[in-house]
């Protein structure tokens, strides 16, 4: 749309480059805008509880996310004899490369097995109620061996790092705690992890293990526990199948498990969800009804392996769209993972996270774009080029003395902020940021501190941060005077510093002499820019006048070496203007749309132009 920078009049000028050391800014944190929390595929949790208050079904909910899917009986599809419905089948990660765990019983005793293989009863011991226990791996001469030893009291001695804790199931009156979390149900497994330490898992029964997902409030409506419940437990299978194999015995050597306990897989809480005081009968109802009773219920797509059950994926929410799953994890498209409208997730009322603004040191944005490829000095500028979903960010910055940019995803800059960002804590500090893809603005830091509110922020920072302005208040130049007019004085400097143009070897014009600005008047009419003020003798150039938006456009196609015209006679307001045709020409090239948006009709040629407003003339021509 904009013209690039091959077009300048300025012959000798065959690269056009930027003055090398940018601007200093007061504070480098970028401010990045957005909406909801995760990465966005499928399900959205706060969606679906919107959905839910409106009174849809949970069927109703997941088929809404899930493109040309059913509900259906995981039971029937796979057979009630797989051995994903075993007891114990699911083997669940509650930590890895463990050295030392802690373990206690409530209730009643919990019975160890410390051995390879099977224990005879006389080889156990037992864990009785108010005893505290830890399961450490040894070092040295015992390095590879790990041992049962009850805190200030004794121990078992050295054994393999593999040992089974079971105890008696009653509904949650016998738990087995470990490491502060409580299991009312399952057998606890420690299994060898390499390098002297040991995985701790939790082998237990599908529904069982479902009680315990604590993924959403147990307070929602009972259509969003029932979509939540169908969801997880689909989830546990397709990824219980897609490692465990055909039998069960695989697992991931990075847990020795099937399923982890956490956000990479699952959020698994055991007693502490299924016992909740308030709420979690509501939730065990919702499991319960979908489960054992119901068939094993899950979301089905006739494309889907595992008899079509799908891998459903969900997040907390979103900021009004999900994502197809293609753009956020690469690979192949999958019909029931498609984008689809969620206004409840963009409903602040409904979604605490509906909308979000958090910060990035701009550092870690540049070291984190010098791993992607793109090594540069600064960072200086950026914006949204396409909004979600599969959302495309422009990033600009200096290489060298050149002006350079690239466009990166909305999850390359999601993950970025996923694991470097931060956002205001209650207590008024920082905590790690909550994102998702969906991006929607990017505020580059400004050095100056009376621009924050301007609509024209971004591009002050842009032109601030790539050494086109110092400010309005030298020395400190902290200052950037948003709405004064600009005079020709400074139009001259603003225009030299962009184009980089060569000093001159001659005085122009007679009524600049002691202007700060006086040796870029000189290097602009040397250039060609600027013929000045007094035609047809041009000695003067006045540079205390204020520039008017027909002299700017004046300037700026002559500077950039705009020459098309377009139609012509863009603007109601300029005819018999002298600078009509480079009015033309500035819009043609989309270095500017008009005076009185959204007609844009009117280009206001006689209006002063205020520093802002130059700010972003200047931003839209540089990026080209």
């Amino acid at each position: 749309m904009r013209s690039k920078w091959s077009g300048m009049v300025v012959a000798s000028l065959l690269v056009v480059s930027l003055l090398a050391t940018p601007a200093a800014a007061a504070q480098d944190e970028w401010t990045i805008d957005g909406g909801g929390w995760g990465h966005g595929v499928g399900l959205s949790q706060y969606g679906a509880y919107g959905q839910a208050l409106e009174g849809r079904s949970a069927t109703q909910i997941l088929t809404y996310y899930y493109k040309g899917t059913s509900v259906s009986s995981a039971s029937q599809l796979l057979g009630s004899d797989h051995w994903i419905f075993r007891p114990e089948a699911l083997w669940v990660g509650l930590s890895q490369a463990d050295t030392s765990v802690r373990i206690s019983a409530v209730g009643a005793p919990a019975t160890v097995c410390h051995k390879a293989g099977n224990c005879a009863d006389e080889e156990t011991f037992t864990i009785s109620p108010g005893e505290n226990w830890v399961f450490e791996a040894g070092s040295g001469a015992e390095a590879g061996q790990c041992r049962f030893r009850r805190i200030g009291v004794d121990n078992q001695g050295w054994g393999p790092c593999q040992a089974d804790i079971t105890w008696s199931d009653n509904g949650g009156g016998n738990r087995l705690v470990v490491a502060g979390s409580h299991y009312a149900h399952g057998r606890l497994r420690f299994r060898p992890a390499g390098g002297g330490k040991f995985h701790t898992i939790l082998s237990i029964g599908l529904e069982q293990y479902l009680r315990g997902l604590a993924e959403v409030p147990s307070s929602w409506p009972s259509a969003a526990l029932e979509a939540q419940a169908i969801i997880g437990r689909g989830y546990a299978i397709a990824t219980a199948l897609a490692r465990g194999g055909s039998d069960g015995s695989g697992r991931l050597s990075s847990c020795g498990c099937h399923i982890r306990d956490d956000a990479r897989d699952q959020v698994y809480a055991g007693w502490s969800k299924e016992g909740e005081p308030t709420y979690g009968s509501r939730w065990v109802a919702a499991v319960e009804r979908t489960g054992d009773s119901g068939g094993h219920q899950v979301v089905t797509h006739p494309d889907a392996p595992n008899r079509g059950i799908i891998s459903a994926y969900y997040s907390s929410s979103n900021g009004g769209v999900s994502e197809n799953v293609e753009d956020v994890w690469g690979g192949q498209a999958l019909p029931w993972l498609r984008s689809v409208e969620d206004p409840w997730s963009a409903n602040p009322n409904i979604n605490p996270l509906a909308r979000w603004s958090v910060f990035l040191d701009g550092e870690v944005l540049r070291s984190q774009l010098c791993k992607s490829g793109s090594c540069w000095d600064a960072v200086t500028g950026g914006e949204v080029v396409k909004k979600p979903p599969a959302g495309r960010i422009r990033l600009y910055g200096l290489s060298g003395r050149k002006v350079v940019s690239t466009e990166v995803t909305a999850v390359w800059l999601y993950n970025v902020l996923n694991a470097h960002g931060t956002e205001p804590a209650p207590n008024g500090g920082r905590r790690a940021a909550r994102v998702s893809p969906y991006i929607v603005d990017i505020h580059a830091p400004s050095p100056f501190l009376d621009v924050g509110d301007s609509v024209h922020y971004e591009d002050v920072a842009y032109i601030a941060n790539i050494g086109v302005t110092r400010g309005c208040n030298p020395p400190d130049n902290t200052l950037f005077c948003p709405t004064q007019s600009v005079t020709r004085a400074q139009m001259a400097s603003f225009l030299v510093r962009a184009l980089d143009l060569p000093p001159a070897d001659r005085d122009y014009f007679v009524d600049d002499n002691g202007s700060i600005h006086e040796d870029d008047i000189n290097a602009l009419a040397a250039a060609g820019v600027t013929r000045g003020c007094n035609p047809p003798k041009n000695d003067r150039f006045c540079p205390g006048q204020a520039v008017s938006r027909d002299q700017m456009a004046a300037f700026l196609v002559r500077g950039f070496g705009y020459t098309d015209p377009g139609e012509g006679n863009l603007f109601t307001d300029d005819n018999g203007s002298i600078f009509e045709g480079d009015i033309d020409r500035l819009a043609t090239a989309g270095v500017t749309k008009g005076c009185n948006p959204p007609k844009n009709d009117r280009f206001c040629p006689t209006q002063p132009v205020t520093r802002e407003q130059m700010a972003s003339f200047l931003a839209r021509a540089i990026r080209g």
